[in-house]
């Protein structure tokens, strides 16, 4: 059996989130069970410095010490995407990337 969903990758970056430094981000491989035709740690990592930057996400949850963030819908060549991701309380300079993948978008948004 193929367990290479399980790995997490490491990328270095130099970015800002929830006004934290962010040095690296850790993409667990997940979304490659069901994901994989259209999605891609490259992908993940543009929807990153795209949006999450500068946009706050669409919902907070608490599991001390992890924060669980989710951002959607994140417009990517014209598909919504949602991207869950966390942060550690005291280990402060990942973000890491739960999963990532298409949403269907209803009509009333934009």
């Amino acid at each position: 059996m193929n367990e290479s969903h399980k790995e997490k990758v490491p990328y270095p970056c130099d970015l800002k989130i929830r006004d934290r430094q962010i040095d690296w981000i850790v993409v667990s491989q997940h979304y490659q069970i069901e994901h994989s035709s259209y999605m891609s740690d490259e992908l993940i990592i543009k929807l990153v410095k795209k949006y999450l930057v500068d946009d706050e996400p669409k919902s907070v949850e608490m599991d001390y010490p992890w924060e669980y963030l989710t951002w959607e819908p994140l417009i990517y060549d014209d598909k919504p995407y949602r991207l869950v991701a966390c942060l550690h309380a005291k280990q402060t300079n990942f973000l890491g990337i739960v999963n990532c993948h298409r949403v269907h978008q209803s009509k009333k948004s934009k």
